[in-house]
């Protein structure tokens, strides 16, 4: 879905995380964001901002990431 006025394309999760440069993340759920399962899909060098009260990244999973 594409909002031309906005020039803002909607798109799963996984698509985005394969594909932006920068992520900034606000949940107000406590069900996680960012899981073992798909935390190998944000892609070398992308910026991650948790922007959010609620832990939505498992630390020992962002911890593992950042170190490869």
């Amino acid at each position: 879905v594409k909002d031309n006025h906005q020039n803002v394309q909607f798109v799963d999760l996984e698509q985005l995380l394969k594909e932006s440069h920068i992520i900034s993340a606000r949940s107000g759920s406590d069900e996680p964001l960012i899981t073992k399962e798909n935390a190998h899909l944000i892609k070398n060098g992308a910026y991650f901002f948790n922007t959010s009260r609620a832990h939505i990244m498992d630390e020992a999973i962002l911890c593992e990431k950042l170190s490869n």
